[in-house]
């Protein structure tokens, strides 16, 4: 993909040694690789078996030869060429990997190639690695050819020359890209769950992601548990209708990926041919889990039956306790000693004497009070209740005095 002024320049001199009538149907050489099913690693094979073959692609843009020619594997990836003055394979050929390329100008073109959509931009990423080499004294061989080729690309003010330019500067100002693994952690030490409006929301959880986005994933938890992501943190949100006094099981992973752009050099087992790079894109990730159980919050309270003169404790009264529905939920006979009453769930309440206590009289005193989501509990005036003091009041004694008298 070379302008006739190019070409011009090049005559006699391509490096393959090839009749100009080749050289106009040759700049650019169309491979074809075949992986094969041994990996060398994630995505970059171990051997590729190379068949070139002429793909001829009118160009569309500068430097407009009549045609050029691509290089591909058989699924459609461009593949570049590291030798300009070996000979391009012209039958089967196998190449084997040589290791990752570690040139970190090359490898910035070679990740910025992957984005490539066309054949005008292949011939832009191809080009621009050229001319990086040259300019970096890494170019193998001989290449009068080339240096002519960079020349008038450089002093091109056409638009693809330009990028081609951009690239080449911009190569040579990048810095070693990261290919470590994503990291991802979670800190749910001390988290609690407290009752808001129809759902129990948790406090922070901190969720520490080595890059930027991360995905929250729930494996276990009731239909409608949601979750609210911050930076470097998350609130789940369960449906407070979901969770019972002997808890609900919330399970969930985060995670999150990064892609990482390798590139891997492969030479030809005969030693005429080009050796070229291959640039591979693998997603890495990483994960983390957590899991909870979530009981609903119950409050409790601690009853005394007294009388109401003295203050003194009363045994042997019956008390029970209804929720709003009237249903007992709890019944007691009293003793000198406060009676506890647990596990109470959200829901108003009333407290009231079934039987009095033997001499006393049966009180017509009821008590209400309110347990919230949260296990607080309050009375009427939305007073803490910790602990009702529930009074009778004694059978008063009659008293006569009897006289005997004659009864004339």
């Amino acid at each position: 993909m070379v302008s006739a002024n190019i070409l011009s320049q090049l005559k006699g001199e391509f490096p393959m040694k090839l009749k100009l009538k080749q050289i106009l149907m040759l700049i650019i050489t169309c491979l074809t690789l075949v992986i094969t099913s041994e990996a060398y690693a994630e995505t970059a094979p171990k051997k590729v078996y190379i068949s070139a073959y002429d793909k001829k692609k009118t160009a569309i843009e500068y430097p407009k030869p009549n045609t050029f020619h691509v290089k591909k594997t058989s699924d459609g990836k461009y593949v570049y060429c590291t030798y300009w003055s070996k000979t391009t394979p012209r039958s089967s050929v196998t190449f084997v990997i040589n290791g990752k390329n570690t040139e970190v100008g090359m490898n910035y073109i070679l990740e910025k190639s992957m984005s490539a959509k066309n054949d005008e931009d292949y011939f832009i990423y191809q080009s621009a690695l050229w001319v990086y080499m040259l300019d970096k004294g890494i170019m193998p061989g001989t290449h009068n050819g080339l240096s002519k080729f960079r020349k008038n690309i450089n002093n091109s003010s056409n638009a693809t020359a330009k990028k081609i330019k951009s690239l080449v500067a911009e190569a040579k100002k990048a810095t070693k890209s990261d290919s470590s693994k994503p990291t991802i952690k979670i800190n749910a030490d001390g988290v609690t769950f407290t009752k808001q409006d129809d759902y129990y929301v948790s406090s922070s959880i901190s969720v520490v992601s080595s890059t930027k986005e991360y995905e929250i994933k729930f494996t276990e938890a009731p239909k409608g548990t949601t979750y609210e992501k911050n930076d470097n943190s998350i609130i789940i949100k369960v449906p407070a209708s979901k969770v019972t006094v002997d808890g609900v099981n919330i399970k969930f992973t985060a995670s999150n990926s990064k892609t990482v752009y390798t590139a891997y050099n492969y030479k030809p087992v005969n030693n005429k041919y080009q050796t070229i790079v291959i640039p591979f894109k693998d997603v890495l990730s990483a994960s983390a889990s957590a899991a909870f159980t979530i009981k609903a919050k119950t409050g409790s309270l601690e009853v005394l039956k007294i009388d109401a003169t003295t203050g003194k404790a009363l045994a042997g009264a019956v008390l029970e306790v209804l929720n709003s529905k009237g249903k007992v939920v709890t019944s007691w006979t009293t003793t000198a000693k406060s009676h506890k009453i647990s596990n109470l769930t959200e829901g108003t309440y009333t407290l009231k004497e079934v039987s009095a206590p033997e001499g006393y009289k049966l009180s017509t005193e009821t008590v209400q009070f309110t347990v919230d989501g949260n296990g607080n509990v309050t009375d009427n005036n939305g007073s803490k209740l910790v602990k009702i003091e529930f009074k009778n009041e004694e059978n008063k004694k009659g008293e006569i005095k009897i006289l005997k008298v004659d009864s004339t």
